[in-house]
């Protein structure tokens, strides 16, 4: 499972449920370290018990700081390669034990650190995030092949695009003409009308990168190169919507994508 983490991949940067999977690991460090290291304390020493427990619960919050900071650095390569996310995971692990030592040694002028006890703190933090990672990776695995299964027939030329919980579209490829993201939901407009569904724009836009023909212009849109009537700048771009030509604005983000389709005047 952990060689082949391609659903944990699928659930964590994709299904963007980055949220259960660090604050449920960093509540499992937290009740795993709060239940095996008080047996070193003296029953009746109940401050340093309680002490020990709140130092836990910052070195659980750590966690949770440093993978969210992780993933704001690497989520768009780690979107895009499925062995990466491993590797940040291991990077994560070694961050986060570096800095708790750090901390406690400065805390207690490094008389309390010793080579035990950082093997014993590598071996209890690879133990319990580990543990996560495979639970998780199970529930991200059912949910993959469930959606596999769900998926309905679709005929030549159409797709079907999956949203949360149930929502589901049907739609002919050569007939999206654009995708905007609004809010929670995406509205996709048709040479037939517009239809929305509950999703992410980023979602849609992993379940269309078969078909080159959609390229990202903006974080709210993406566009069918088909319906494309011009591009007369870097920054603008001029779409064919049934009935009307609109004007839609390129971010410096995806202008090097535009730009490899298009040549303009310097």
């Amino acid at each position: 499972m952990l060689a082949n983490h391609k659903y944990f991949h699928w659930f964590y940067f994709h299904k963007r449920k980055q949220h259960l999977f660090n604050l449920s690991s960093g509540l499992f460090i937290w009740l795993f370290l709060g239940l095996t290291r008080p047996f070193g304390i003296n029953n009746n020493n109940f401050e340093a018990y309680i002490y020990l427990l709140f130092s836990l619960l910052l070195f659980a919050a750590l966690w949770i700081m440093i993978s969210y900071l992780f993933d704001f650095v690497f989520s768009p390569r780690a979107r895009k390669d499925h062995a990466f996310d491993l590797r940040i995971f291991g990077l994560k692990i070694l961050f986060m034990i570096h800095i708790y030592l750090i901390i406690r040694g400065v805390s207690c002028d490094w008389e309390c650190i010793d080579f035990l006890e950082y093997l014993e703190l590598w071996l209890a933090c690879l133990l319990m995030v580990g543990f996560c990672y495979l639970t998780f990776s199970l529930y991200a695995r059912y949910l993959y092949f469930h959606s596999m299964i769900g998926k309905k027939e679709v005929a030549d030329g159409s797709i079907e695009l999956i949203g949360e919980g149930k929502d589901s579209l049907i739609l002919s490829i050569s007939e999206i003409i654009s995708l905007k993201a609004d809010d929670n939901y995406v509205d996709i407009v048709t040479t037939r009308g517009k239809e929305t569904l509950r999703s992410s724009l980023s979602a849609l836009e992993d379940q269309l990168q078969a078909y080159s023909q959609f390229i990202r212009i903006h974080r709210s849109y993406m566009i069918n190169f088909h319906f494309v009537e011009d591009y007369p700048k870097k920054d603008t771009i001029l779409l064919r919507q049934n009935e009307e030509i609109l004007e839609l604005s390129v971010s410096k983000k995806y202008q090097n994508q535009v730009d490899q389709l298009f040549t303009y005047p310097k």
